[in-house]
């Protein structure tokens, strides 16, 4: 059985799959490295998580995306900490909110396809997606504050594509396996999720 039907059975029965043997179970950082080094196993992660618990990943890495870019323009303007602070907090909203409303628009782009996967299922699949950003992210920090580094592009960014792939296969489940549309649509959600933190973010 292939973790797409394993997932779509457990949607049909209702039931979670956090158990101790599931994907839930296993420390962020072992997640985070699984997405990365195999973007598959989002489709499968992604049924071991709640919607919250799968936005709190993204969330994560979008406040200290958006922290480490308000610290480079600290650091570059003169400005108070407490300026990326509020960055911090609008890149946890952005995270969770603009990500499940970016989740949605792709399940609903999806359609067409009828791949049986429900709203749900997208919000969760993308929230993990972006566990190698978060990942970066957290890695990002100490070189910034310790360092002095500016790491919003070589960390921040960086992390950010490294989401294309699992979105990638998360659409790719999304559209049966087509290929040409789980390219676009993953093209056109990554580059709205850029494009926001872009202009919320620097201004630009």
């Amino acid at each position: 059985m292939t973790a797409v039907q394993a997932v779509r059975q457990t949607e049909q029965r209702g039931t979670p799959t956090d158990g101790a043997a599931g994907p839930a179970a296993r420390p962020l950082w072992q997640v985070a490295l699984g997405v990365m080094f195999n973007p598959g196993s989002v489709v499968e992660a992604a049924a071991g998580k709640s919607p919250v618990g799968a936005l709190a990943i993204s969330g994560a890495a979008f406040a200290l995306f958006f922290f480490q870019t308000g610290l480079d323009v600290a650091r570059q303007t003169g400005a108070g900490i407490g300026a990326a602070g509020v960055l911090a907090a609008i890149g946890a909203a952005y995270g969770t909110l603009g990500m499940a409303v970016i989740a949605l628009m792709a399940w609903a782009l999806c359609l067409p396809f009828k791949s049986g996967h429900s709203p749900m299922w997208a919000v969760r699949a993308f929230g993990v997606a972006y566990s190698p950003a978060l990942l970066y992210a957290l890695l990002g920090l100490p070189f910034n504050l310790l360092l002095g580094w500016n790491t919003a592009l070589s960390f921040g960014v960086t992390g950010v594509l490294w989401a294309f792939s699992p979105t990638m296969s998360t659409l790719k489940s999304m559209t049966n396996g087509s290929l040409g549309a789980s390219a676009l649509y993953a093209t056109i959600t990554g580059g709205l999720l850029l494009f926001g933190w872009s202009f919320l973010g620097t201004g630009r």
